[in-house]
């Protein structure tokens, strides 16, 4: 069973508005985003396989993937992706989302605690997530 298999509760963020900004989320959206404090459930649901739902006052937002298994996705702002996630190490997970931006993503459990880190043209942004 993985590490990241549960439910986390945003702790704290790092530069996420400069990142939204930079993948070219609208000001209203980023508003309403800064606000929320999502919570994800990862689920494991066979080999390599993973449903995170991530949900907010706002909207609740379903990632289905196998890892190593490029899938089409719609990202959380709208745009539509090719994923690919796949696993780094034990604690380490990559996802790079190509449309007409690439994004990456890495999501790692860091001393019993989640986190989500997303790149972008030289733009990051820092998610940490403890249980629920």
């Amino acid at each position: 069973m993985s590490g990241f298999v549960g439910t986390w509760k945003l702790e704290s963020s790092e530069n996420f508005d400069d990142y939204m900004k930079a993948i070219g989320v609208s000001f209203m959206i980023r508003k309403m985003a800064a606000t929320a404090k999502p919570e994800q459930t990862i689920v494991q649901d066979g080999e390599d396989e993973y449903t995170i739902t991530t949900k907010t006052s706002f909207k609740t937002t379903v990632l289905k993937f196998k890892l190593g298994v490029e899938f089409d996705h719609e990202t959380p702002d709208g745009r539509k992706v090719k994923s690919l996630v796949t696993k780094e190490s034990d604690d380490k997970w990559k996802q790079v989302d190509k449309g007409d931006k690439e994004v990456i993503t890495f999501r790692q459990i860091i001393d019993g605690c989640y986190i989500m880190t997303m790149e972008f043209n030289g733009v990051r942004c820092v998610r940490k997530y403890v249980k629920a």
